[in-house]
Order: C-alpha cells, then structure tokens, then sequence
C-alpha cells in the first residue's frame, strides 16, 4: 500500500510541488509510458521513467491529460521510481561525497555543489536535469548537510566560485536583458550574451 503526500513549496522563483510515494515497491505509474497529453493552458517540461535505462528522461508535457508517469523534477521521479535512485540521490551526507554533476540539459541554473577535496561548498551551473544528489539550491543547505558532516578546516582556493555570478542576462522581472538570450525565466537562469550585438 502506497501513502500519497503531496508537497509544494518555492525555492527562490522555482515553484516547486511533487507528490511523493513511500514504503513499498515502484508505483504502478513508473509502468505507464510517456505520455505528453493534449494541448491545454499549462504546456511545461516534466520528467518520465524510463524502464528500459531505469532513469528518468525529460519531456515536453503539452499541458492536458497525460498518466501518472509524469513527475516535476529528475529527483523525484529517480526516487519514486529508479533502482538506482539511492546511489544518485542519497538521502544523508553521502551525497557530499559525489563529483559535481551539471547534468544532461542545456540549462544554466545556479546551484551549489560540495567539492570535498577543498571541503567547501561552491558555485556551479546545473544544466537543469540528470546530475546526482550534490546540488544544492541554497548555500546555507549545502554547508549544513556537507560542511557540519564532513568536518575540518576548508582547504585554501584561489578561485572561489568557478561561475561568474555577474553573468545574468535577466532582468529580476523575467525579461532578457538587450544583447542577451534567455532560457526560461531569466531572473532565474543564466544566460549568454549573443555575439555581434
């Protein structure tokens, strides 16, 4: 018997809201093929499970209809549904000790990631799917879970950031800046300043 609970929340400007399953096997819809839907008001990109590779894949959700295979984040939909979803999304501090993984999209989301050889968290750019459990969307949770665990003093580094975090095209009201294009909301993700203008 599966316990529904249904989570939303706001992280930043990321409305963030999934529906989780606990205790027991995979949910019948991890069994459910993609399905995109019809056309409707709230077209928005979603991520399936995908038996055959037993990860979850992104997908463009029209907006209408659709099955229960449909999850809001590659996190959710690996717990939910993956084998594998432990050692890429562990639960604990484990998760610190993962490399930094940007992920498989093209996204330029801003995120945290511990690095345990400096033993200190830093910036890095999330592609906004795949990737593993060290992501952080807020600095403060990377070093609570990371640093408090990991114990010793942080090793020296020149380079504190590896992003510029100057580089946003946006506007903080979700238009572009002139010169630049932008993915998604910009005051959200990064953008890259188009060439020639």
């Amino acid at each position: 018997m599966w316990n529904l609970d249904i989570f939303t929340g706001c992280i930043g400007l990321l409305a963030v809201h999934f529906i989780a399953f606990t205790v027991g096997q995979r949910p019948l819809a991890c069994n459910l093929p993609m399905d995109e839907g019809q056309a409707g008001d709230n077209p928005s990109v979603k991520f399936y499970y995908n038996q055959t590779s037993d990860r979850c894949k992104i997908f463009a959700y029209r907006g209408a209809g659709g099955n229960a295979n449909r999850f809001f984040t590659d996190k959710h939909c690996m717990r939910n549904c993956s084998s594998l979803a432990a050692d890429i999304y562990p639960n604990d501090d484990r998760a610190c000790l993962l490399p930094k993984d940007p992920g498989d999209c093209k996204g330029r989301l801003l995120l945290y990631y511990f690095d345990s050889a400096k033993k200190k968290c830093k910036t890095f750019l999330y592609g906004g799917c795949g990737g593993n459990g060290n992501r952080f969307f807020l600095l403060d949770a990377c070093n609570s879970l990371c640093i408090s665990k990991m114990g010793g003093p942080p090793v020296e580094d020149d380079d504190e950031s590896e992003v510029d975090e100057g580089s946003s095209g946006g506007t903080g009201n979700g238009m572009c800046r002139p010169a630049h294009s932008c993915c998604c909301t910009c005051s959200v993700f990064y953008t890259e300043e188009e060439k020639g203008q």
